[in-house]
């Protein structure tokens, strides 16, 4: 519900919660106030909570070209280098504009007992996009959506956005994608 607006601030009064990633996680804001700063940056706050929102560089053709190509998830000796054989998790990114489907992750490991955690001889096949939210020396996209049509009925939608950022790492460009959830480790791919 709009409070008031004037040239450069919107207030809205109490809102609803449409959608929770994780589910019924989000809780409504009282007010909201929407400030612009400048033409390139807006101020969002909700009591003591604030948040600076600056203008996504956009076009039909925005991600870097070092995020470009197929990469695939490398597990090390310390985070158990030995599922490297186990499990083969890729993230295509192509080129496009910001709020287009462009990231595509496959994943492929063995499914395991409900009850024991044993491994069965059968493997999980899960495939699904995430839109591209924004540019700048990192990309950030949204949580991945599972594409049913490729995908195993075992495999669960992801619930958390990525921030994505390419560096070198003994002299192989690696990609380092961070989920926005609580676990802080990032996960380290490699140009396939």
């Amino acid at each position: 519900m709009l409070v008031s607006a004037d040239d450069d601030r919107i207030v809205f009064g109490e809102s609803d919660v449409t959608t929770s990633v994780p589910a019924a996680e989000c809780q409504p804001a009282a007010h909201q106030t929407l400030t612009v700063r400048s033409q390139d940056v807006m101020e969002w706050r909700s009591g003591a909570v604030t948040a600076t929102f600056r203008r996504t560089v956009t076009g039909p053709r925005i991600v870097p070209a070092a995020f470009l190509g197929t990469w695939k998830q490398h597990f090390d000796e310390l985070a158990g280098g030995d599922q490297n054989d186990l499990f083969d998790n890729t993230v295509t990114i192509t080129q496009g504009p910001v709020g287009a489907p462009l990231l595509r992750f496959e994943q492929s490991y063995p499914k395991t007992d409900g009850a024991t955690g044993e491994l069965l001889d059968a493997t999980v096949h899960c495939s699904g996009t995430s839109v591209l939210g924004g540019v700048t020396h990192v990309l950030v996209a949204g949580p991945t959506v599972p594409d049913a049509a490729a995908s195993d009925r075992d495999c669960t939608p992801g619930d958390v956005a990525h921030t994505l950022r390419v560096d070198r790492f003994r002299g192989k460009e690696r990609l380092l994608l961070y989920g926005m959830g609580p676990d802080g480790e990032p996960a380290e791919y490699f140009r396939r």
